[in-house]
């Protein structure tokens, strides 16, 4: 699978389009709004950009771009955290944040993502009385060098990951959790360059997730493999598992052959 995105992705053809002009804001929804606004509270950027937006029976997921400086991780986590619990998780978010330098210095490899996402139509928000403009590249050559060592670095750990499962004692599953966990995240990583063009930062599970299905929607049918692992609780584990613990491992039997399915789905 990893290798046939690799291929796609080389086959991009760069846009000689020339920048658009700022436009004003366009009306967005009222939970939008109230998004927006909670996002300012904690941190306001310079822009916001919606590039996407999914709707299920009972919560509305918007995609969000954040541009401006000191926006982190951590920072993300937080208004995620915040966002969710204040609407009762009617609505989430998936943000990811990037200074405007970070992107100009970047477009050797993300200019056919940020061209995309970084139009009138999709800004919700920018700094009062302020003007921005990037200086996308003409022509572009984009850069995907680093694809290949993350399919290889994907790879590995998961084959790493069945050796140990093949050969642990019975009794002893110590390693395979942060192995398990590290192979989905870097799953997902590569999953994301190959489709967009897009080297994201160390995200956390879910956000990570949510942009696999925003890069390749029909990955969400193996969703149904994490509530079997996991319940409700999958990202959160995936989080906790790559993180220093000095617990004891313990897997039962059908769990243990739930990520093994999962691992295989992944490669398959």
């Amino acid at each position: 699978r990893f290798l046939a995105l690799k291929k796609r992705i080389k086959a991009i053809k760069p846009s000689n389009a020339t920048p658009l002009a700022v436009a004003e804001k366009l009306p967005v929804d009222q939970q939008l709004e109230e998004v927006i606004s909670q996002i300012n509270k904690i941190k306001q950027p310079e822009e916001m950009y919606l590039f996407h937006k999914i709707q299920t029976a009972t919560t509305t997921h918007y995609f969000l771009l954040l541009i401006g400086e000191g926006i982190g991780t951590a920072i993300l986590n937080k208004m995620q955290q915040s966002i969710t619990a204040k609407s009762n998780a009617a609505y989430t978010v998936v943000l990811i944040g990037h200074s405007r330098f970070w992107i100009q210095d970047n477009l050797f490899i993300h200019q056919a993502f940020f061209k995309k996402i970084m139009i009138p139509e999709n800004r919700v928000f920018k700094t009062p009385d302020k003007q921005f403009t990037m200086h996308w590249e003409t022509p572009h050559s984009p850069y995907y060098d680093d694809l290949d060592y993350m399919y290889k670095a994907t790879d590995k750990i998961i084959a790493q990951y069945f050796v140990l499962r093949h050969y642990a004692a019975p009794d002893n599953a110590e390693g395979l959790h942060a192995m398990f966990a590290t192979a989905i995240l870097r799953a997902f990583r590569t999953l994301i360059f190959a489709n967009l063009s897009y080297q994201t930062h160390y995200l956390s599970a879910y956000s990570l997730w949510m942009l696999c299905r925003y890069a390749q929607p029909t990955v969400a049918n193996m969703e149904y493999l994490f509530i079997k692992l996991s319940g409700d609780a999958f990202f959160k584990s995936m989080d906790y598992n790559t993180k220093f613990n000095h617990g004891l491992d313990s897997i039962p039997k059908e769990k243990g052959l739930v990520m093994d399915e999962i691992l295989n789905v992944v490669t398959e």
